[in-house]
């Protein structure tokens, strides 16, 4: 009992000893928006209808990855503004 009394006097200490500043959500923001970017720009790994994972399409076809449960297609069927992202 005497640690976590210890540690929670430790950690209000370095909370008031330290406050947050509007850089520092702006670094958030910065960071989340890298991440979005990133995220948005891999192609999906597994099927966002059934979660079965997605398997490569002939050699003809392409760049095709398809779900062989529902027939959804990569790039057909994707739609980036409510498929991607994490």
């Amino acid at each position: 009992m005497r640690a976590y009394l210890r540690l929670m006097a430790t950690l209000v200490v370095a909370a008031v000893a330290m406050p947050a500043s509007w850089f520092q959500l702006l670094d958030t923001l910065k960071e989340q928006a890298s991440y979005e970017s990133y995220y948005r720009s891999q192609p999906p790994v597994a099927c966002p209808w059934c979660g079965q994972p997605l398997t490569n399409g002939p050699p003809q076809a392409g760049a095709l990855l398809y779900c062989p449960s529902d027939g959804w297609q990569y790039p057909r069927d994707w739609d980036e503004d409510s498929m991607a992202g994490m």
